[in-house]
């Protein structure tokens, strides 16, 4: 077995036990279902000189087997029903073989 299938076996292994399935929609495609991402909504503080905000931020991992090349613009819809667009673009994990994609909450259910 190569080094690839192995690191590919344990994404796969990683995005099943931590993840989600979800529908990817990618700007003027056709929507891409059953794709595994890891959803984080870590807070980052905001500075304004003296003072800080905290704001509530979203990042998707997606593996690069799912959606090849992932856009600022794109639609990510879970199982659950929350909707997500990617505001930035995604950047890419070689050593993983995910992207990292920021993104803002547009809907949940």
């Amino acid at each position: 077995m190569s080094f690839a299938e192995v690191l590919a076996r344990k994404n796969a292994s990683v995005f099943t036990r931590l993840g989600e399935v979800a529908t990817w929609a990618p700007v003027g495609g056709d929507p891409i279902p059953g794709v595994w991402i890891i959803r984080r909504e870590p807070d980052e503080v905001a500075r304004f000189g003296q003072s800080g905000a905290v704001m509530a931020t979203a990042k998707i991992r997606v593996r690069a087997v799912d959606v090849a090349t992932p856009a600022k613009g794109d639609v990510c819809q879970t199982a659950v029903g929350d909707v997500f667009k990617i505001i930035a673009k995604p950047l890419a994990d070689p050593r993983r073989l995910v992207w990292e994609c920021e993104a803002t909450l547009v809907a949940t259910p």
